[in-house]
């Protein structure tokens, strides 16, 4: 059984795993453009509600980089985008997911349709010798840094910190997906 660390304040967790509050709509515009092959996976879905729910889902596993909890409010701007973009009204999501079984069956599309794969030890090796030198070349604690190249399912924001000597985390967001809150097996 992998050993539970916890290396982050609530604080930190908290500003690690949430859309910034004062993103502009350069940075919405950034993370939340839909491209030509998401809109196709998109349209597989029949109703308003749920071709919302799904990018929206889409959306949280690209940046924040987690899966959405339909139980959290979308920042209205970035609502707004997505919907936009689909031709939905954003009050369609207040339905969505109203059975738990539609929410994970789009994650497992998602990881599917667009490739995510399990999060390997070789993945982690990979992925640390990347982000070293970014993780190094902050003072600031958190360096967000697009990874669009990376679909793996991560194993949480604990690897994230220890990872990077315990003392800076390098996120690289756009394909990771926050799983759990255990260090990967050795």
């Amino acid at each position: 059984m992998a050993k539970v660390v916890v290396l982050l304040s609530p604080t930190q967790r908290t500003k690690l795993l949430q859309i910034p509050d004062n993103f502009s709509e350069r940075e919405i515009t950034r993370y939340y453009s839909l491209s030509t092959e998401d809109l196709a996976a998109i349209e597989q879905h029949r109703r308003p509600k749920n071709r919302l729910g799904f990018t929206v889902q889409l959306a949280y596993l690209r940046f924040p980089g987690r899966p959405w909890d339909p139980q959290e409010q979308v920042p209205p701007a970035v609502l707004t985008y997505l919907a936009e973009q689909i031709g939905e009204a954003p009050d369609v999501l207040v339905d969505y997911a109203s059975r738990d079984p539609t929410r994970r069956e789009h994650l497992y599309e998602i990881q599917r349709v667009f490739q995510f794969h399990p999060f390997t030890m070789q993945t982690y090796r990979d992925l640390s010798r990347w982000l070293m030198p970014i993780a190094l070349s902050t003072d600031q604690g958190i360096a967000r840094t697009p990874c669009a190249s990376a679909c793996c399912l991560d194993p949480g924001t604990a690897w994230l910190v220890r990872s990077q000597l315990d003392s800076t985390i390098a996120l690289p967001h756009g394909r990771i997906l926050l799983w759990e809150e255990r260090m990967p097996h050795e």
